[in-house]
């Protein structure tokens, strides 16, 4: 919804009015020289020398302490400003252009309540403060109102545009100089102050949650779905979470989910302006059709099962050798019938390379590359590293890094999982009977590359190389 021009210009002139009367009361009871606020030591962080580059933001960070003052607004303030003319002719226009009816008076006192501490902190408001306090009101009164707001901090994915909206209420933006100033307790500390800073935001605007609990699954939902989008190691830092509570006095609820333990990206996602629709595409598509138990770590669904092998390579701590043999697994969780099967190793690279060829790659090369894991693998089974020569004969084929490997194994694994998802995860053994006799039934054949060939329209999104 949109407000007219006309309507737009008199809330305007009615909350100017309103803030005049407000200032007014405060001066004439003298009540900003009553108010004691309350004193808080806090750090104050600035950065200097930003710039956003290929592997996120680099800056100078430095901190002076500081006293901060807040200020309450005094209940009897509000009940004075309530009984005014122009708090009352304010709230009856709001109540005629809101489409959130009921709320109209919360989002009032919000704004006034902003606006009174900035007054008791400064001594006045500048208009860009005024500006920007009735932005927050329109935006609550036209378009939010009651709905559940989190800001997530990530790392591992680069924006080359500087902010884009994923889907309604879903907006991502890169990281910029003033999300790093801050005012932080002295016993305190942001959820990044002594880890890798975020390299982008992703920002939600969602309706009618039952709790808070529920915001938080949306936001690690998004995160998991976005890491399959392109091979990266897309990661939470934290979730700074705003919400409706029941007490209206209380105005807007909030908390803070921390993430702890973020390593630096071993591969980060980059967008660019092109992959901003097929972005969209893919997260728009993708949530209606992957059953809940797909994002649970401790899930038997051997979906669920390859993405925790895909994640924790991305993302945890190991050598490459160590992940390598992590996605093997997560490949055999989706191939294989059971771990005991005979010819695993042969049967493992066909079924692959089977699936791979509607997705441009070179059935020869996969064998080859799940071969190298393979025995990557089975050294990390018996305790073993690969010895040097080893090594160096591995990288000879992956342009002289082992890390070309992994990602390589990973993009196979990502493929697969997302085939998977439109297969359907519970019917495993059906899809692995289709691949194995597309070998030698055309008909099954024909049918499998159809599959194949819908399933990639849908999210096409992403050839990438490595």
């Amino acid at each position: 919804m949109k407000l007219s021009d006309g309507d737009n210009a008199r809330i305007r002139e009615l909350l100017l009015q309103l803030l005049e009367t407000t200032i007014s009361i405060i001066q004439k009871e003298k009540i900003r020289d009553r108010i004691e606020p309350e004193i808080q030591t806090v750090l104050r962080l600035k950065v200097s020398d930003f710039r956003y580059g290929d592997d996120g933001p680099h800056f100078s960070k430095g901190g002076t302490h500081a006293e901060k003052r807040i200020y309450y607004t005094p209940g009897g303030l509000l009940k004075k400003l309530q009984d005014t003319a122009s708090y009352n002719q304010t709230l009856t226009f709001l109540k005629n252009v809101t489409i959130n009816p009921g709320r109209e008076e919360l989002i009032l006192k919000k704004f006034v309540h902003r606006n009174i501490s900035i007054y008791f902190e400064k001594g006045s408001i500048s208009e860009f403060e005024l500006e920007k306090n009735v932005e927050i009101l329109l935006d609550d009164l036209l378009f939010h109102g009651n709905n559940w707001y989190a800001n997530a901090a990530l790392i591992g994915i680069i924006l080359r545009p500087n902010e884009f909206e994923i889907s309604q209420g879903i907006r991502i933006r890169k990281s910029k100089k003033e999300d790093f100033e801050e005012d932080i307790h002295t016993n305190d500390t942001n959820s990044w102050s002594h880890g890798f800073p975020p390299t982008a935001f992703l920002e939600f605007s969602i309706r009618d949650l039952k709790n808070s609990t529920e915001l938080t699954k949306i936001v690690e939902k998004t995160v998991i779905l976005l890491r399959l989008f392109r091979v990266g190691s897309v990661g939470l830092i934290s979730i700074d979470e705003a919400h409706p509570v029941v007490d209206l006095s209380k105005g807007i609820g909030s908390g803070r989910v921390i993430y702890p333990n973020q390593n630096r990206a071993l591969f980060n996602t980059i967008i660019q302006n092109d992959n901003i629709e097929p972005l969209r595409k893919f997260l728009n598509i993708l949530p209606p059709i992957v059953q809940e138990d797909f994002y649970n770590n401790e899930s038997t669904n051997f979906i669920s099962i390859a993405n925790t092998h895909y994640s924790n390579s991305l993302l945890k701590d190991g050598g490459i050798e160590e992940k390598i043999s992590g996605v093997v697994i997560g490949l055999e969780s989706i191939f294989l019938k059971n771990i005991n099967e005979k010819r695993k190793t042969k049967l493992l690279k066909s079924r692959v390379a089977r699936l791979l060829v509607n997705f441009n790659f070179i059935p020869a090369n996969v064998q080859e590359a799940i071969d190298d894991a393979y025995f990557c693998r089975t050294k990390c089974l018996h305790g073993e590293h690969l010895s040097e020569s080893e090594k160096q004969q591995i990288k000879k084929k992956y342009n002289g890094d082992l890390k070309n490997l992994l990602f390589l194994i990973l993009e196979f694994l990502r493929r697969s999982i997302l085939i998977g998802i439109f297969f359907h995860p519970q019917r495993k053994e059906i899809f692995i009977e289709m691949i194995d006799n597309s070998f030698s039934d055309e008909n099954i054949n024909q049918e499998l590359n159809k599959f194949l060939n819908q399933m990639n329209l849908k999210i096409a999104n992403n050839e990438q190389t490595k």
